[in-house]
């Protein structure tokens, strides 16, 4: 009867060693599952800025544009432009850029002169010589895509909308 207890003994040790590889197995499947998701999230993060800073690259663009502006009908126009190098985003099919936006919120162009804030700060109320003309700006900026990639990244999209502020001669 010894003999039937050892061996009984020794098969219930197999059968827990069984266990635990599993168990570790779907611990190893969960580790990879979570380390995906993590890198999917960190790219969103990514081409959001990418996004970002291209709408803000933009916006300072057209900054220049308004302040080249001699008159306020002179309406500037802000081109599309694409940004970094094509060989730093070779694997990607485009790259980082900016655009006038399509359908500002305010309905008007990309760039347009809305309104006169009054005389330049300073200068005689009754007979101004320069006033300060209020900007708005609206630009859209867009990371690179990839939409045959491993990945299947698709690009992002930033709107940034800003108001510049220009002092013109009281005869423009």
């Amino acid at each position: 009867m010894a003999r039937l207890r050892t061996r009984r003994e020794s098969g219930s040790a197999m059968l827990i060693a069984v266990m635990m590889l599993v168990l570790m197995g779907l611990m190893g499947v969960a580790a990879i599952d979570t380390a995906s998701e993590d890198r999917t999230i960190a790219g969103l993060g990514n081409r959001s800025r990418s996004a970002f800073h291209a709408a803000e690259a933009g916006a300072a663009h057209a900054r220049r544009l308004v302040a080249q502006a001699d008159k306020r009908t002179d309406t500037p126009t802000l081109p599309t432009t694409m940004l970094g190098d094509a060989t730093m985003y070779a694997r990607y099919q485009t790259r980082p850029s900016y655009f006038p936006d399509p359908s500002p919120p305010t309905g008007g162009a990309h760039i347009e002169y809305i309104e006169d804030a009054g005389p330049a700060k300073g200068m005689n109320l009754a007979n101004p010589k320069f006033v300060t003309t209020i900007w708005q700006i609206n630009v859209v900026g867009q990371s690179p895509e990839n939409a045959g990639g491993l990945w299947g990244q698709r690009a992002s999209t930033a709107r940034v909308e800003i108001r510049e502020a220009k002092t013109l001669s009281a005869g423009y």
